[in-house]
């Protein structure tokens, strides 16, 4: 099938952790043969992923270790938290170093859970920490990024949802699109500083993905995909991130497809971050390209 989106991404932990639970070569076989690449993989696997010619997708930052010895979630932190502000920005740094190293081409970012200083305040400091030259350095995160022809992406997440299943990310600072690009991405206003548009964050905060889309444009970098599962209920609270063809999933997945295809380019990064709900190989390979081919059903 002719595809008119030619980067798909299938995403790491969606399937180690869920379905089949394959690992990080039984991901790579799967990318093969639904001709996809790997997105957020962990950057001791990356190896094994270009040893067998699949396309690597975006970069997380690592933001290493809390007091008590655990790992940080990549969007906990973040520059707009003062104490956390040093930890996040040389994060960026040396992501943006391994992405280079890695001949990847985006980096994934986050707002951080918010403090108790206004939004506004907030956002602006994590602005400057994009575009302002840190004491030490040569050049600022975005100076940087350009240098190296890297993309950083700006995500938001869900703060709502069902507490028992997906109760999404209480307390993120970007948990509204239109605010985030409005505070942030546009103020920054770089070619190389844009959003990783995920359809799912965005309606599970009861925003219309498709008007989003048209609102902004040409912030959008990647896409990210996953159902929004209603089982019945009308509420916000899937009890799992679903396949984008359940029966009932709510976003209108071809129509939105119609129209990032009218506002982005062909090569903007699609990426398939939902659950699968099959617990083998071959099931989860015919899900992904039934999804897939639901991606590209408007063009019929």
């Amino acid at each position: 099938m002719n595809r008119f989106f030619t980067n798909y991404f299938l995403t790491h932990w969606t399937n180690v952790f869920f379905g089949a639970q394959l690992d990080i070569r039984g991901l790579v076989r799967l990318a093969k043969k639904v001709n996809a690449g790997l997105d957020l993989v962990p950057w001791e696997d990356w190896t094994t992923v270009k040893l067998n010619n699949v396309p690597l997708g975006s970069v997380l930052p690592d933001m290493g270790k809390k007091s008590d010895g655990t790992n940080w979630d990549p969007f906990a932190p973040g520059m707009n938290d003062p104490a956390l502000f040093d930890r996040v920005h040389g994060a960026i740094d040396l992501a943006l170093d391994r992405a280079a190293a890695a001949q990847m081409k985006y980096v994934i970012v986050f707002s951080g859970m918010a403090t108790l200083e206004s939004r506004s305040a907030q956002w602006q400091r994590i602005v400057r920490g994009y575009i302002e030259v840190k004491n030490g350095q040569k050049e600022s995160l975005i100076q940087k990024a350009e240098r190296l022809k890297i993309v950083l992406m700006m995500e938001m997440l869900n703060s709502v949802g069902d507490p028992k299943t997906w109760q999404g990310h209480p307390g993120i600072l970007a948990n509204n699109y239109q605010e985030m690009v409005e505070s942030c991405v546009l103020p920054i206003g770089s070619a190389w500083f844009r959003t990783a548009f995920d359809a799912y964050h965005v309606a599970m905060m009861r925003s219309d993905p498709v008007k989003m889309v048209e609102l902004y444009p040409k912030v959008i970098g990647y896409v990210h995909l996953a159902g929004i599962v209603m089982n019945g209920i009308d509420t916000y609270a899937p009890t799992n991130r679903g396949p984008l063809n359940a029966v009932d999933q709510i976003i209108d997945i071809p129509g939105l497809m119609q129209t990032l295809a009218q506002h982005v380019p062909p090569t903007t990064p699609i990426l398939l971050e939902h659950l699968p709900h099959a617990d083998n190989y071959v099931d989860v390979a015919d899900d992904i390209e039934a999804s897939i081919a639901l991606c590209e059903s408007w063009r019929k």
